[in-house]
Parts: C-alpha cells; structure tokens; sequence
C-alpha cells in the first residue's frame, strides 16, 4: 500500500525570500524522498519518525538562524 501523499501547503514567500524559501521547501522534499526510499528497503518506524523529526528542525533551525542574522526578515517570508 502506497502512503498517502502529504504536501506543506503552499503559502506564498515575498519576492525578497522566496530564494531562501525555494531552498527550504527544495531541501525538505529531497530529505522526505531519502527517508521514503531507507524506509522502504528497511522499514523501521520509530527511525523514521525521529530523522522526519531531526529534519524538519534541521530546517527550522535554518529560518530561525536566517531571520536572526537578518538575511531574510520574519516578516518577508509569508504574505498575509
């Protein structure tokens, strides 16, 4: 049985960080297809669920970093 496929909704990044978003979005899709593929050839759910984890704050560690450092402004990276 195929999982059913989940996708981050996509919410529109302001001309300024829509660089550093398309990287995040790019980097997230890449790690949850290396994750799918080690799954498959050795299911293990609690690996998965802890490196899903680890990554998605590997990422958010990014912004949070990013918008610190004022390379992209918190207010930059959604449209309301």
């Amino acid at each position: 049985m195929d999982p059913l496929p989940v996708a981050a909704p996509d919410i529109p990044a302001t001309a300024a960080a829509a660089p550093r978003v398309s990287y995040w979005r790019t980097e997230l899709a890449r790690e949850r297809e290396a994750l799918r593929a080690a799954f498959l050839a050795n299911p293990d759910t609690p690996r998965l669920l802890r490196e899903h984890a680890r990554r998605h704050n590997l990422r958010l560690s990014d912004v949070a970093r990013e918008v610190a450092e004022g390379s992209v402004a918190a207010s930059e990276l959604w449209r309301a």
